[in-house]
């Protein structure tokens, strides 16, 4: 149930006929401050309470506030109906100025930031600092404190500077979130609002987009637009590469003139396409060469997957539902039992309804997808919360299309599903007893169930074997699942061993249903490129391949080492003879060591 106060005084309300407004609209995005707007009648009985600027407008469901904002439109027609518009409180940092400054040297001698700098975020310091100018130049209705801050710098050093007066939001979106990257979230749980800066997301919704069930619709699309294979780099004054010698400069990278091109991209779509990149704080073409490498090797040469899915809020739909035997006086407060048409509602198990800001998490064995995107807008129907629908995107790099995945890789993910739903199977008849004991005895202890499963899956290409342990345990307030999991495929070129532990956790935090879902999986390939090792998603991968280790991001090489010489870029480290960066080189000598210049 969806209701909207202004300070404190009822504007809509689904249980009051009194309280009713029409043609509401409402928009909630991560990184943006969010509106609001609706039209109120004269005859409302607390239409006169609502005033420009002054004054909060709140948006709660089921009592949790999710928006809280101010009017800066209110527009009376013919008929003396009232079109008002909300902006959310994140927009008060319009409101402030930030002074000419420059970080840190302007702190140097601050005892603050030099404890931020020595065990510290010296992000959450700049940022604490911003919010702290913008709070000393505004009333207590405008101000907005410091929450967590989980973006970091890796050297925990960055350098921030303006010769200008800019509002205190241009200051946090052009010297943080534009360079850094991150989620600006903010929390209205409190009495003032709190701005979090997260690398990434930390929850995931407890509701699960699935096949069959709420998942209305699917895109996967893969672009290739802005696909390229070869950079021009460019740096301070017009400064290129050009000067600097030809040839490989890494595993798969060549130099040629001023331009470096992948080999494998150039392979893979049988033609160069180069893009101009400009590092205008680059002063020395070695240098040059080394961004213009990460970057090429970072796996910029893909193409651009980008995949839409349009799901139905059922939190929505369980809520009206609630309502109805509320109604009828056949609720039980914080659950809700339904007619026979509808499955019963109780506790952990009844579906929460979306929260922008967190993951979701899309199953659909059709399409073989199982993955989490995150939930980056929400436009929640406030009059008829069943018709509430999410859109999720996400944009990936991918070496190639959907159509062209490998089977070998299909196999695997059938053979790991079978288990997986062997287990399911397993224990849904022990949870589903389990929750019908939880709704009648609100005391009932933690309760434990283990499954171990393995089994072996043959075709005509593969073998796979794999075992399978799976932990639940479940009290009233909250569900903990463990599952690990190891794999064995045996294929006539190469033999994978892979193991993977899930944690899936549910916890109720002051009235909101909380999850959070963690993977962590790692992977030995033997074949005849040798022994490949790397860990879930992250992006590096170590290979040993005859004589050499060689170092890999996002499938392309960036070094190796030959058991003498480790290679990256232009720097080569010998480990008896000397230490080379580009055309310098630290040699050992009888009286000590030099640094001389050695060429190319």
């Amino acid at each position: 149930m969806y209701q909207i106060f202004f300070d404190n005084y009822p504007i809509y309300d689904p249980r009051d006929e009194d309280l009713i407004i029409r043609d509401p609209r409402v928009h909630l995005a991560v990184g943006e401050a969010g509106e609001m707007s609706f039209i109120i009648d004269p005859d409302h009985p607390y239409a006169w309470a609502i005033s420009r600027l002054k004054g909060t407008m709140e948006l709660r469901a089921e009592g949790t506030t999710i928006f809280q904002g101010r009017v800066t439109k209110d527009a009376r027609d013919f008929n003396l109906s009232r079109t008002i518009e909300v902006e959310g409180l994140l927009a008060c940092l319009n409101d402030s100025v930030i002074p000419p400054h420059s970080y840190p040297d302007d702190w140097r001698n601050d005892a603050a930031y030099q404890a931020a700098q020595a065990s510290g975020n010296v992000i959450a310091f700049y940022l604490g600092w911003l919010l702290d100018q913008h709070n000393s130049q505004v009333k207590a209705g405008q101000k907005i404190l410091l929450g967590d801050v989980t973006v970091t710098d890796p050297n925990n050093y960055i350098f921030r500077e303006s010769s200008e007066y800019l509002s205190t939001m241009e200051t946090v979106r052009g010297k943080l979130e534009d360079l850094l990257g991150g989620y600006l979230l903010i929390d209205y749980s409190g009495d003032t609002p709190v701005l979090n800066y997260y690398s990434d997301l930390p929850l995931i919704n407890t509701q699960v987009v699935e096949y069959g069930q709420n998942l209305l619709d699917l895109l996967d699309e893969a672009d290739a637009t802005e696909t390229y294979t070869a950079i021009l780099p460019v740096g301070k004054d017009g400064l290129t590469i050009a000067e600097l010698e030809d040839g490989e400069i890494s595993p798969g990278f060549i130099k040629e003139g001023p331009i470096i091109y992948s080999v494998e991209a150039e392979a893979q779509y049988n033609c160069r396409v180069i893009r101009r990149v400009d590092w205008t704080d680059v002063l020395i073409a070695s240098n040059l060469q080394t961004k213009a490498l990460a970057q090429l090797s970072s796996g910029s040469a893909m193409l651009t997957r980008t995949i839409t899915v349009r799901a139905m809020d059922l939190g929505n739909i369980r809520e009206e539902v609630c309502l109805a035997s509320a109604v009828a006086g056949e609720a039980i407060p914080g659950r809700c039992q339904v007619g026979t048409e509808k499955a019963a509602v109780t506790g952990l198990d009844g579906v929460s309804r979306f929260i922008v800001g967190r993951y979701v998490q899309i199953e659909s064995a059709p399409h073989s997808f199982s993955v989490v995107y995150p939930l980056m807008e929400l436009d929640p129907d406030i009059l008829d919360p069943g018709n509430t629908e999410i859109t999720l995107g996400a944009t990936v790099k991918s070496a190639s299309s959907m159509a062209q995945s490998s089977s070998r890789a299909a196999q695997e993910q059938l053979a790991s599903q079978q288990v997986m739903l062997m287990a399911q199977q397993e224990a849904i008849s022990q949870q589903q007893q389990l929750a019908v004991q939880q709704a009648a005895d609100l005391e009932e202890l933690p309760q434990i169930i283990e499954t171990a499963v393995t089994s072996a899956v043959q075709t005509s290409e593969s073998i796979v074997y794999t075992a399978l342990e799976r932990y639940v345990e479940t009290s009233n307030f909250q569900e903990f699942q463990q599952t690990i999991q190891s794999q064995l495929s045996i294929m006539a070129d190469e033999v994978l061993l892979r193991f993977t532990e899930a944690t899936d956790q549910t916890k109720l935090v002051d009235g909101d249903l909380q999850r959070t879902l963690e993977t962590i999986s790692k992977y030995f390939e033997f074949g005849m490129d040798g022994l490949t090792i790397r860990a879930g998603e992250n992006a590096m991968e170590l290979s040993l391949d005859n004589d050499m280790v060689i170092f890999k991001k996002n499938g392309h090489q960036f070094g190796w080492w030959d058991g003498v010489d480790f290679h990256t870029g232009n720097i080569v480290i010998g480990v008896t003879e000397r230490a080379q960066f580009g055309s310098f080189a630290f040699i050992p000598r009888e009286n000590g060591l030099s640094f001389l210049e050695v060429g190319g």
